[in-house]
């Protein structure tokens, strides 16, 4: 099998590099040394010219435009299962660090935007998942303390039940169990790699 390349963006230290380059050929080109940030169709013409087919980026915006022209398949699906598996880590640091797990997880921001990574963490979370239907959380959390200041609704939370639909999906064991096994192997890969 051949050597998979990376085409990097992101800013990394000299000693994940030189790790990261004992398991894949690495084109580095980082913001921090480049003092820019790619377009669209520049990161398109950086993957095609360079050959790679990873990408690892950090300020540059990766639309459905760069990964159709990339012609990288498994390159959506890897991004949100990376956000995926990154989220679950998180939810078990805090689990572990307040003795217990959540009864369902709540999602809110700009990342429920993202119908692919919605649909896939109840299973990676192996956990229900709450997600507010509309993204915009800040401007609707205050619209909804401004509602109820002025007598719209009782209180905070009848605000928010009216203003602020919620989705609820649930994990399918199957999948579940299929994702504990990637989770444990990104668990391990990315253990080997904490100071990147």
């Amino acid at each position: 099998m051949p050597r998979r390349k990376a085409l990097i963006t992101a800013n990394f230290s000299r000693s994940a590099l030189e790790r990261l380059r004992a398991h894949v050929d690495v084109v580095y080109k980082p913001w921090g040394e480049t003092r820019r940030v790619l377009s669209e169709a520049e990161l398109v013409e950086e993957l095609h010219s360079s050959g790679a087919d990873i990408l690892v980026v950090e300020l540059e915006h990766v639309s459905r435009e760069v990964l159709e022209g990339a012609e990288l398949p498994d390159l959506a699906r890897g991004l949100f299962e990376f956000v995926a598996m990154s989220i679950r880590a998180n939810v078990e640091l805090a689990a572990r660090v307040c003795g217990r797990r959540p009864g369902a997880v709540k999602m809110v921001g700009g990342l429920t935007r993202l119908r692919l990574l919605k649909e896939m963490l109840p299973h990676v979370l192996r956990s229900p998942l709450v997600a507010a239907a509309r993204y915009y959380s800040g401007s609707l959390g205050c619209a909804v303390m401004a509602a109820s200041a002025l007598g719209y609704y009782r209180d905070w939370w009848e605000a928010a039940a009216a203003m602020s639909p919620l989705e609820r999906l649930s994990p399918d064991e199957a999948l579940a169990a299929e994702y504990q096994a990637v989770y444990t192997s990104w668990e391990d890969f990315y253990m080997r790699f904490e100071v990147v």
